[in-house]
C-alpha cells in the first residue's frame, strides 16, 4: 500500500520516507521532519491512532492525514480528537488524497506563520524565509 500512496503523492509532492509499521513512524518523522504525514490507521505494531497523539505533540506544525478503510464515525471522531488534520478513506484514495494533503498543508502553513510572528514579532512583508544558522 505504501507504494500506491507514494505514487499518488509524488504527482505533486516529494515523498521522503515510507514506513511499514507504527513503531517506525515517530523515528522517521523526527529524522525527516516532513511537512505532511499520511498515517494509516491499520499498521503492524502500534496503530496510526495509537501513534497520533505523540506524533502531534512532537510535530505540532506537520499536517497529519489519516488514511483508512474504516468508514465508521467512531474512527473519524477519534482521529480528529487525537490530532489529525484530515481523514481519507482508502476507497477514495485517488480522488481525495491530494486535495486533503493540500488542505492540511494550508493549515500547517498558517500555524507556522503564526508561530513565527509570535516568536519574531511582525516581520516586513517579504518572500524571504528566515533561517537560523
Amino acid at each position: 500500500m505504501g507504494e500506491a500512496i507514494s505514487s499518488v503523492l509524488s504527482r505533486e509532492y516529494e515523498v521522503i520516507a515510507i514506513v511499514r509499521a507504527g513503531n517506525e513512524v515517530l523515528p522517521a518523522a523526527v529524522e525527516h521532519c516532513p511537512e505532511a504525514i499520511v498515517l494509516d490507521v491499520s499498521m503492524p505494531g502500534r496503530s496510526g491512532l495509537q501513534v497520533l497523539p505523540e506524533l502531534r505533540s512532537r510535530m505540532p506544525f506537520a499536517a497529519i492525514i489519516i488514511l483508512t478503510a474504516h468508514n465508521e464515525s467512531i474512527y473519524t471522531e477519534e482521529a480528529f480528537q487525537r490530532g489529525a488534520d484530515e481523514y481519507v478513506l482508502k476507497d477514495h484514495l485517488l480522488k481525495d488524497l491530494l486535495p486533503s494533503v493540500s488542505t492540511a498543508l494550508s493549515k500547517y502553513t498558517e500555524l507556522r506563520s503564526q508561530d513565527q510572528s509570535e516568536r519574531f514579532g511582525d516581520l516586513p512583508n517579504s518572500s524571504t524565509t528566515r533561517v537560523s544558522v
